[in-house]
């Protein structure tokens, strides 16, 4: 029942809305990237006083904000699967890598 209720809950969403988060952190890093835009490293605050603080990298093609700098900023949640073999044991190792952009 809980899931029928949220499915047609999603359902009336625009679909802009979806895959979009809003981040909340510090930005700890900034870089341009040689093929232009910013990748722009982010600290997030923990969860609880026993957590560690989580770290993640937000793409644009502006530069988002200064080090040390608090900030909100909306992103698109995007990612890809690789899949890669270990030369040294021949294990096969399969990734899921996120990837945000800025809204801008």
């Amino acid at each position: 029942m809980l899931e029928t209720a949220l499915a047609a809950k999603v359902a009336t969403l625009p679909a802009q809305q979806f895959n979009l988060v809003t981040i909340r952190g510090k930005v700890s890093k900034s870089k341009k990237l040689p093929k232009g835009g910013y990748a722009t490293r982010f600290t997030l605050p923990a969860a609880d006083e026993y957590s560690s603080a989580q770290t993640i990298e937000i793409y644009s093609k502006e530069k988002i904000g200064e080090v040390e700098e608090v900030m909100t900023v909306k992103a698109v949640l995007g990612g890809y699967y690789k899949r890669d073999t270990n030369k040294n044991t021949g294990e096969v190792m399969d990734f899921c890598h996120n990837v945000l952009r800025a809204v801008e």
